[in-house]
């Protein structure tokens, strides 16, 4: 099961480095420093969630994984991604894969999974 936790935190953190990439467009903008510095930081507010919530998912791997669940709920209706299919493979699909994949790799499903047998 570490191979499986180990898989989704890997994930986590290239997904995080995937929506990096959308906080390059302000250089092209013609900003001052300052601007460019307050939109670069504004871009980067959702890294930095999942970031943090990449971090709880190391530490504690279930509630993590429930973290990333409900990030994909959230990033549905905030990002308006339900709009578009492929839009929100992209963008809500690694979090609902990370979170499922998160959730059975924790100790306690598998504790649940021999009580039920």
């Amino acid at each position: 099961m570490k191979n499986i936790k180990k898989t989704a935190l890997g994930l986590a953190i290239f997904f995080n480095l995937f929506l990096m990439l959308f906080a390059l467009d302000i250089f092209g903008e013609g900003y001052g420093l300052v601007e460019l510095l307050v939109g670069l930081f504004m871009h980067l507010i959702p890294n930095m969630i999942l970031g943090l919530i990449t971090f709880l998912a190391y530490k504690k791997t279930l509630i993590g994984g429930i973290a990333f669940l409900v990030l994909g709920l959230i990033f549905t209706v905030f990002f308006h991604t339900y709009r578009e299919f492929i839009v929100f493979i992209m963008i809500n699909g690694p979090l609902y894969l990370i979170g499922g994949l998160l959730i059975l790799s924790s100790k306690k499903f598998q504790k649940f999974k021999k009580n039920k047998k």
